[in-house]
């Protein structure tokens, strides 16, 4: 019924005011974004946040293989947002009558002005598609989560696992990491921003 906002986060100390002025003004800009971090450490909870800053005059489209975004919660506050459903990214083999991930991103794109996001990316074939998008449609807001804990480790998937050159890295405008902590023994947890790091082509 409420979908988390970044008064939640100053509530829980997780992120500084500083940050999300500015993570608002840069979603503005329609900059790319990858929210990483490990299982439960709160990406999903990050990404749909920014749904705010994308605000209620652009579509706005997720795309899922499970749906976990708040997306009714969103739309009865006047966003124009809706979900489709993909296959599931760590399948790419074996016959399925869903459409993939690529495929239905293209589609989507065609049909005007649309902020895309992309909740669990884990798939060599998912990781291509978006650079492909990045690459080939530029100006389009672009919003995704991966299973990473640094730079380091999204530079050795690429190349190690997927195969894939690491200046791809490039093609997406900021990285933002989230942790999962708790203080004492028996403390709940705790999902608090890391560091995010904005890419810089001339620099690299």
């Amino acid at each position: 019924e409420y979908p988390f906002t970044y008064p939640m986060y100053f509530f829980y100390k997780s992120v500084t005011p500083f940050f999300a002025g500015y993570d608002d003004v840069m979603v503005n800009l329609g900059n790319s974004e990858a929210v990483l971090g490990i299982k439960s450490s709160g990406k999903t909870a990050m990404t749909s946040t920014k749904i705010i800053a994308i605000g209620q005059k652009k579509r706005i489209v997720t795309i899922e293989d499970i749906e976990e975004m708040p997306i009714r919660a969103y739309r009865k506050r006047g966003f124009h947002i809706s979900t489709v459903r993909v296959k599931s990214t760590d399948i790419e083999t074996g016959r399925t009558k869903t459409i993939d991930l690529v495929t239905m991103a293209n589609a989507l794109l065609r049909m005007g002005d649309t902020a895309l996001i992309i909740n669990e990316v884990r798939s060599r074939e998912a990781v291509q598609g978006i650079i492909n998008l990045l690459n080939t449609q530029p100006g389009v807001f672009l919003l995704y989560n991966l299973h990473a804990e640094s730079l380091q480790e999204i530079q050795d998937r690429l190349e190690l696992v997927f195969g894939i050159p690491s200046v791809t890295m490039l093609s997406t405008d900021r990285y933002t990491f989230l942790t999962k902590t708790k203080f004492k023994r028996k403390s709940k947890y705790y999902r608090v921003l890391l560091s995010a790091y904005e890419s810089d082509k001339k620099e690299r």
